[in-house]
């Protein structure tokens, strides 16, 4: 409450800054003696006011140092606190649009160098993802928690942990997101055109991103649901643990499904024609 008064009482008009000089100071005391005076009370200010306090005083007529400091402080961008520039806005904007661009290309970038593990988290995903869910939630649960309490230790060998703990966890969240990618470009083939499996590969990538991004439902929901089951396969996958094999009825139901996005895109095709 102090510092807020202080900081309003400094805003206020020039002159006020020599309420703050000691008693016994002179009526026109100099710059160095004013920045004494208001440097223990730097700490009680909002960022940036105590530059705007030494370019008020600047600014008062009769000091000795208006003609040496006021251009130096003129030249300077004053910015208030809370106030947003446009570089930072633009460095934002990038920074989300390079992100947006590169999830989809390091998912089908694990794909192509890790096909194998990329293949078990796939066949997971579609055989059991029940099962990799619940396997994925303690795991999720262990690298948040420890993590977070890890990071708030003073032990510097325990916050090194924790920052190895959560890139590796984010590394098993991408080798399940690869195989999610995997699983919804095996379903998009029979309703794309034209097909090619690296094509597919990267539309999968797209939709999960995509899904990801959409307000409430995507942020709360299907990130959430997906990502401890993308998380699940990703151990199993890493651990070599495959499904079993399928049998005839599973069998059966997968080739039905098949062939009713085989029908269903031809339809498609033919009304578009």
């Amino acid at each position: 409450m102090a510092g807020e008064f202080l900081d309003a009482w400094l805003t206020l008009t020039p002159a006020s800054l020599y309420a703050l000089q000691p008693a016994n100071s002179p009526q026109q005391p100099d710059f160095a003696t004013f920045t004494n005076t208001l440097h223990p009370y730097c700490n009680f200010l909002k960022p940036g006011r105590y530059l705007l306090a030494l370019q008020a005083f600047a600014a008062v007529p009769g000091t000795p140092e208006t003609a040496l400091f006021m251009p130096a402080l003129k030249g300077h961008a004053w910015h208030l606190p809370g106030e947003i520039k446009m570089a930072d806005v633009y460095t934002v904007t990038f920074i989300i649009i390079g992100i947006l661009i590169s999830v989809p290309a390091l998912l089908v970038a694990f794909n192509l160098l890790m096909p194998a593990v990329s293949q078990r988290a796939h066949a997971r995903l579609d055989q059991t993802p029940v099962k990799c869910f619940f396997l994925g939630l303690p795991v999720t649960g262990f690298i948040i928690l420890y993590t977070l309490m890890a990071f708030q230790a003073n032990v510097g060998l325990l916050q090194t942990s924790a920052f190895m703990v959560a890139v590796g966890g984010l590394g098993i969240g991408a080798i399940g997101g690869a195989g999610m990618a995997r699983l919804l470009a095996a379903r998009l083939t029979p309703l794309a055109s034209p097909n090619s499996k690296l094509m597919n590969l990267l539309r999968g990538a797209v939709v999960y991103e995509l899904a990801c991004l959409v307000p409430f439902v995507g942020w709360f929901l299907f990130i959430p649901i997906a990502g401890i089951t993308a998380i699940g396969a990703a151990v199993f996958a890493l651990l070599g643990w495959a499904p079993r094999p399928v049998t005839g009825n599973q069998l059966a139901h997968q080739l039905q499904v098949k062939l009713f996005c085989e029908l269903s895109s031809q339809k498609l095709a033919t009304i578009h024609a």
